[in-house]
């Protein structure tokens, strides 16, 4: 090669591209009887484009992109019932696509970004550390593995119903549609943020309050929790704190905030507010304004129960009490 820096020739007489650009191959071949001829071949080596961008829809094939150091996004996409398993690696120029409403996905690699369009609703369980994970699924389990941990997890998708199950570290998970989130918490959460109407429910075994900071435009959103919580409400909420509850803040900090709490926990629930400082006793449910004032509070708790021995001849009931009454038809209902 009269270039080597565009082209290379072997021992062989394999010619091998260096980079864009043109060279002059020459060939020397000696006869039997002595007489040399010049063979000459121009090489023109042009520049290709990189594949950034792969879908795979096997583990093998996974395997083999995740090993292309030219790969910048990876979709799986699969329609199978299969199971990915993402090797241990750093992949952190990549951003790993999931679209597979059928399979299950192991990972171990830290990516720049993850996004979880469909999954089976079984599970997604990560093992690595530091991941961002964003759920546009409508229907998704993730399972963050003890000694695993992930910088944020993201839901966005309206309607959808999403389980997080921690039992390693989640630094923040951020709720941004009208969504059913159910959050077990068996390690520990860095804050959440609630932006949308969502509906969240809260347990597990962690003895730490869980921080919720509901934000101005989550007007109308739902908690429900059985372990501790310290939740911060800029918007009117309702809050549902059961047994394992107990330990719970509150506060409104919005300028006209209510926050609706029903205490079933053993112990009374302190709501700070700008104003000032209420309880809510247990056993009952209280509405807690910004201004420091409860609206409304009753007790939630039945004081009685009639069961008629015979539903077809009970013809009236008479109740005086200052307590809401509830009327159950055609069931059984525990006491």
């Amino acid at each position: 090669s009269n270039k080597k820096s565009i082209a290379t020739v072997s021992k062989k007489g394999e010619v091998k591209a260096v980079k864009a650009g043109n060279a002059v191959v020459t060939c020397k071949v000696t006869t039997k009887n002595g007489k040399t001829t010049k063979l000459t071949c121009k090489v023109a080596v042009k520049k290709t484009a990189k594949v950034t961008s792969l879908t795979v829809g096997s583990q093998s094939e996974l395997e083999k992109a995740l090993k292309n150091k030219n790969v910048r996004k990876i979709t799986v996409a699969t329609q199978g019932a299969v199971t990915f398993t993402v090797p241990q690696g750093n992949y952190s120029k990549v951003d790993l696509v999931i679209n597979a409403p059928n399979a299950d996905v192991v990972n171990n690699g830290k990516f720049k970004s993850i996004d979880i369009q469909a999954i089976k609703p079984n599970t997604y369980r990560e093992n690595a550390k530091g991941n961002s994970i964003k759920i546009t699924a409508v229907d998704a389990r993730i399972i963050v593995e003890a000694g695993a941990s992930l910088a944020k997890v993201s839901v966005t998708q309206e309607g959808g119903k999403i389980k997080i199950e921690a039992s390693g570290t989640i630094d923040a998970v951020e709720i941004s549609a009208p969504v059913i989130v159910d959050l077990a918490v068996d390690g520990k959460i860095g804050e959440v943020n609630v932006k949308a109407a969502a509906v969240l429910s809260v347990e597990g075994k962690t003895t730490t309050a869980v921080p919720i900071k509901v934000s101005e435009k989550a007007a109308g959103a739902s908690v429900v929790s059985s372990t501790p919580v310290d939740v911060k409400a800029a918007a009117d909420i309702s809050l549902t704190l059961s047994k394992g509850a107990e330990g719970s803040k509150v506060a409104a900090t919005g300028e006209k905030t209510e926050v609706a709490v029903k205490n079933d926990t053993a112990t009374a629930v302190k709501v700070e507010t700008p104003s000032g400082t209420q309880e809510v006793a247990t056993g009952t449910s209280s509405k807690v304004n910004s201004d420091g004032k409860n609206t409304e509070t009753t007790t939630t708790n039945p004081g009685y129960t009639y069961t008629s021995p015979d539903p077809l001849k009970l013809t009236n009931i008479m109740v005086r009490s200052s307590q809401k009454i509830a009327a159950y038809f055609n069931q059984t209902v525990p006491a």
